[in-house]
């Protein structure tokens, strides 16, 4: 009971940091450079998006269609009255850096539950971007893992900052396998719907994998900098700003879910 509460009082602590004054630009620009980062959940995104932030020099590319985040944003609002026009010009008159450049990362579910109607408002940003990074993972049932253990503690992110004081004991979780499998299905569900979505709208993307990110975080976040037209050699390119969730446990519920289909 006591991390199931911790774990809610980070999320929320996080969820108000993102919408909080201080986090907008103390010079905003005017949007000059609009980049998308298309992602599935647990493939990095809050790590590099949070990467390029503090660079302040490529916007502030968070998840501006998370549900806790549009909860929030309309309590401060006092109204869900909002369209995603008015959200997106809200967010880029507080977010743009002061260089001009605009960023969001958004996950398919999202973008899905938040605009069911014809012609999506997304999509049509989308198109409209000057750069789309497609991030997803290789290690396809590791985030499986990673996404029901995330679900399991209600906490998907830690700041490295916070990383002393937030809950991370899962060596007490019980292996269940056609959730896992369920998650997996999800991943590769959600990872073809993006295709197909580029696929249809004629979007050349840059695709980058939770791997390369991870493997060589410095040379990635400068890579994207100069791909969003920044000089990414002047840029002061953060320490990993979070840390990763992974334990021995989840070796030990790959282990019992290979087991589970057969293929241990």
């Amino acid at each position: 009971m006591a991390d199931q509460q911790a774990a809610a009082s980070v999320k929320q602590r996080n969820i108000q940091q993102q919408l909080d004054p201080s986090r907008d630009f103390a010079e905003p620009g005017t949007p000059v450079k609009r980049y998308v980062i298309c992602c599935t959940h647990r493939s990095g995104s809050n790590l590099l998006s949070e990467a390029l932030y503090r660079t302040s020099v490529a916007g502030d590319p968070m998840e501006y269609l998370n549900r806790g985040f549009l909860q929030e944003y309309a309590k401060d609002r006092g109204s869900w009255n909002f369209t995603f026009a008015d959200l997106m010009s809200d967010m880029q008159a507080r977010r743009t850096s002061p260089n001009g450049v605009f960023g969001l990362n958004v996950k398919y579910d999202q973008m899905q539950t938040m605009f069911r109607r014809v012609p999506n408002p997304f999509t049509q940003f989308l198109k409209q971007a000057d750069h789309v990074v497609f991030l997803y993972r290789q290690d396809r049932l590791q985030q499986a893992i990673s996404t029901w253990k995330g679900q399991q503690r209600d906490t998907f992110n830690v700041y490295a900052d916070e990383a002393e004081t937030a809950p991370t004991a899962d060596d007490d979780l019980t292996f269940d396998g056609p959730a896992i499998a369920q998650r997996l299905h999800r991943v590769l569900a959600m990872e073809q719907q993006w295709r197909a979505l580029f696929d249809s709208l004629g979007i050349a993307v840059q695709p980058l994998t939770y791997e390369t990110l991870t493997a060589d975080y410095d040379a990635t976040v400068r890579h994207m900098l100069s791909q969003l037209g920044v000089d990414a050699g002047a840029a002061a390119v953060p320490d990993p700003p979070t840390v990763k969730m992974r334990s021995e446990t989840d070796a030990r519920l790959r282990e019992q879910f290979l087991a589970h289909i057969g293929a241990g």
